[in-house]
């Protein structure tokens, strides 16, 4: 490889659980942002066995770990394009990296925050209550945020309402809810899978409040590992500079594409997206 080839790659740090079964979390945003052209450097929040739709689970907690690892980052001078923030297993880990943050970036990385708090309405069980507040350290450092819908209502105090049961998500809530958000200090709001009629859509809220719904049909049952993916998509082209909008464009379309041959091969909705027979329609930014 040609030194100046090697010297333009851009890095992207992912703060981000790892699951070894389970398409999800560490284990798409690594391929993903690789294929798009950046090089993705791990920071394990956590080390699961398999993701927790399953049955049983194996968790190690690896919070004690991030500031000693961070550490050694903050040591070789490494610079990081973007940081993407995932899942985080307490309110004590928030804390600790909203604080180790300022030692990894520089001042035009670019942050992107995906708060993994609850779906269907409902924060998750293993949260506390004050967890979704905890996320304000994280808020009010972020360049792009991309909660899905209930993530979204539980961070701006927004009613939800299942969209599945009549009433869809109009434009205006959407917009108070993306306002809410920015109030807390998140400068553009990914809100992320909508339903939308026979689709889905994610809902993006720049600064200057410029608004576009980027729509995508729906196949077949919900499964893990989407926000994931489109999350990190989002995190290759914040480092590589791409317009929010065409990266939400970009993972929606992927997306799309992956679910129709996961649902023919009758992939267990635990085990995710069938993504890797497509990495190659991911060229690089």
């Amino acid at each position: 490889m040609p030194a100046d080839l090697s010297e333009n790659i851009k890095k992207a740090a992912v703060i981000n659980d790892l699951s070894g079964l389970g398409r999800c979390s560490l284990s798409v945003a690594m391929p993903l942002i690789s294929a798009l052209g950046v090089q993705a450097c791990p920071l394990p929040t956590a080390i699961l066995s398999n993701q927790t739709g399953y049955k049983s689970t194996y968790y190690l907690d690896f919070a004690e770990h991030i500031i000693p690892y961070a550490t050694e980052w903050k040591k070789l001078g490494v610079h990081f394009d973007s940081i993407l923030s995932g899942f985080l297993g307490s309110v004590e880990e928030v804390e600790v990296v909203s604080r180790i943050l300022g030692d990894l970036r520089s001042k035009d990385t670019r942050l992107v925050v995906d708060p993994v708090l609850g779906g269907g309405g409902v924060r998750y069980s293993a949260f506390p209550p004050e967890m979704v507040r905890a996320y304000d350290l994280l808020l009010a450092q972020a360049d792009i945020i991309t909660p899905n819908v209930t993530e979204a209502c539980l961070l701006s105090d927004f009613p939800y309402h299942d969209a599945d049961g009549g009433r869809s998500w109009s434009s205006a809530e959407l917009t108070e809810i993306a306002r809410r958000l920015q109030a807390r200090g998140a400068k553009a709001v990914v809100i992320t899978g909508i339903p939308d009629g026979e689709g889905m859509a994610n809902f993006c809220f720049e600064p200057g409040e410029r608004a576009t719904l980027v729509q995508s049909p729906r196949y077949g049952v919900k499964r893990s590992g989407t926000g994931d993916m489109l999350a990190a998509i989002v995190t290759a082209g914040a480092a590589k500079g791409t317009e929010l909008v065409a990266s939400v464009r970009r993972a929606a379309d992927f997306i799309s594409r992956v679910i129709q041959p996961t649902e023919a091969a009758g992939i267990d909705p635990r085990e995710g997206l069938l993504f890797e027979p497509f990495l190659s329609e991911l060229s690089p930014l």
